[in-house]
C-alpha cells in the first residue's frame, strides 16, 4: 500500500510574514476608515463654519447699508435744507467728506429729478445731466421717482459714481426724502464707498486660501477680500447665480479653474437681497487634519513593507539555524 505524502507545513518565514500582516492590516484598515470618516466630518464642519461666517457678514452688510440710510436721514434734517439755504447745506455736507468717512458724495435733487447740488462740485457750478440710455442713470431716475412718489428710502445696486480707474469710481446710492412740512421738497442721495464693505471683509481675517465677496441684487461684485479695483462690477460666478433662486443661504460647488477646486457658502441680506459668499477650498478639512492622507498612507505602507522585510530576514536566520541543526540531530538519531 502506497502511503500518501504528508502535506508540507508553512515555513517559518511564511508564519512570521503572516503574523506581521495579521497585526498590521487591522491597524491599516482602521486608519483608512477613521481617515475617511474624519475627513467627511471635518468637511461638514468647515462648510458649516463658512456658512455661519456668510450669514454673519450678510447681517453686517445689511447694518452698514442701514447706517448709511440713517446718516442720510440725519443730514436730510439739516435746518439749512428746511429753510432753503442750499449754499449753507452744501458747505455743511462738504465738511463731512473726509477720506475715512464712508460717504463719497452728497447729491440733492429736485422733484423733477434734476440735480440741485453735488458735494463733489463747487456750489452753483453747472452739473452735467445724466446720460440718456445709461443703465445706472435710468436706475437713478427710477429711484428718485420712487422717493418722491412714496416717501421711502431707496438703496441702489452698485453703480458708476465717477471716472473709471479705481474702486472709488463706483458707489452705492442711498436716497431719502427731505420733507418740508407735509410735502417732499427734495431727495438727498448719499454715495457710499464700496471700500467700506471691503474693509469689513478684510477685518474677518479668514483662513489662508479663503476669500469673501459681496454682490448686489443684480449679481455684480461690490467688494471682496484682496485687490478690488479691477474686479469691482464683475458678475458673480454662474454656479453661484444658479444656486441662489429660492434659497437664502446654502453651498455652491464651483468648477475648478486652473487651481484647487473650491466651494462657496452664501447668504443673502434679508432686506436688500444682496449676497455674501465665502469661498473655501473643497478639501479645506485636510488643512485641519494636518498631513495629506495620501502621504500618511504611503508612510504606513512603507513601514509595513519594512516590517515584512525584517520578518523575512528573521525567518531566513531562523531557517538557517534549524538547517544547521538538522545533520547533527540526524547523526544523533542514527547513533
Amino acid at each position: 500500500m502506497q502511503l500518501s505524502r504528508p502535506h508540507s507545513l508553512p515555513s517559518i518565514r511564511a508564519k512570521l510574514v503572516t503574523l506581521v500582516l495579521a497585526c498590521a492590516l487591522p491597524i491599516l484598515i482602521g486608519y483608512l476608515v477613521f481617515a475617511h470618516d474624519a475627513d467627511g466630518r471635518e468637511a461638514r464642519h468647515v462648510a458649516e463654519d463658512a456658512a455661519m461666517i456668510a450669514r454673519a457678514l450678510a447681517g453686517a452688510v445689511e447694518r452698514d447699508l442701514e447706517n448709511g440710510e440713517t446718516a442720510a436721514r440725519t443730514l436730510a434734517n439739516d435746518p439749512a435744507l428746511a429753510a432753503g439755504r442750499l449754499a449753507e447745506f452744501h458747505a455743511n455736507a462738504r465738511r463731512l467728506l473726509r477720506p475715512a468717512f464712508p460717504v463719497g458724495a452728497f447729491v440733492l435733487s429736485a422733484p423733477d429729478g434734476s440735480a440741485l447740488l453735488d458735494s463733489r462740485r463747487a456750489f452753483g457750478s453747472p452739473l452735467p445731466p445724466p446720460a440718456n440710455g445709461d443703465a445706472d442713470a435710468e436706475a437713478t431716475r427710477a429711484g428718485l421717482r420712487s422717493v418722491f412718489g412714496g416717501g421711502d428710502a431707496v438703496v441702489s445696486s452698485l453703480r458708476r459714481a465717477g471716472s473709471a480707474g479705481s474702486a472709488d469710481s463706483w458707489g452705492i446710492a442711498i436716497t431719502v426724502p427731505v420733507w418740508a412740512g407735509a410735502r417732499i421738497a427734495y431727495a438727498l442721495t448719499v454715495e457710499l464707498r464700496p471700500r467700506r464693505l471691503a474693509e469689513l471683509l478684510a477685518a474677518q481675517q479668514l483662513p489662508p486660501h479663503w476669500n469673501a465677496h459681496v454682490y448686489d441684487r443684480n449679481g455684480r461684485l461690490v467688494a471682496r477680500t484682496g485687490e478690488l479695483a479691477r474686479a469691482i462690477g464683475a458678475p458673480m460666478r454662474s454656479e453661484l447665480a444658479a444656486a441662489l433662486p429660492g434659497h437664502d443661504s446654502g453651498i455652491a460647488i464651483l468648477a475648478a479653474r486652473g487651481g484647487a477646486a473650491a466651494n462657496l457658502a452664501f447668504a443673502r441680506t434679508p432686506v436688500q437681497g444682496w449676497t455674501v459668499a465665502i469661498g473655501f477650498p473643497r478639501h479645506a478639512a485636510r488643512d485641519l487634519l494636518g498631513t495629506q492622507p495620501a502621504v500618511t498612507l504611503a508612510g504606513i505602507l512603507g513601514l509595513l513593507a519594512l516590517s515584512l522585510g525584517l520578518a523575512w530576514r528573521i525567518g531566513n536566520s531562523i531557517a538557517r539555524s534549524v538547517r544547521a541543526l538538522t545533520e547533527p540531530a540526524a547523526a544523533l538519531g542514527r547513533g
